[in-house]
């Protein structure tokens, strides 16, 4: 799925291992200001050092969200099973009042 957002790029440069930088679609400054990952979780992460969000970078190249997740990639961190069967702080009854 990287290689489909690479051909859309300009003046793509291997940057190290999985790493690449290319000119932004967005700000389209002459540089190499994006900056694509891609991590072995099967994650594709892009950034621009001019600070353009990662939604305007995918709509000016002209593809969608779903070039930056590869179909076998899987979460790491999930929510524990049951949080939201947890009554709130409030809904709970208050605690007696111990005299002294």
């Amino acid at each position: 799925m990287v290689d489909d957002l690479l051909a859309r790029l300009y003046r793509v440069r291997e940057a190290g291992y999985s790493q690449w930088l290319a000119c932004c679609p967005a700000c389209q400054e002459p540089g190499r200001t994006l900056l694509i990952r891609s991590n072995s979780d099967g994650f594709t992460l892009i950034h621009c050092r001019n600070g353009c969000p990662p939604g305007f970078v995918l709509h000016a190249a002209g593809v969608p969200w779903s070039v930056l997740f590869s179909d076998g990639a899987q979460r790491r961190h999930a929510w524990p099973p049951e949080w939201w069967r947890e009554p709130p702080r409030y809904e709970r009854e208050p605690r007696p009042m111990v005299e002294q």
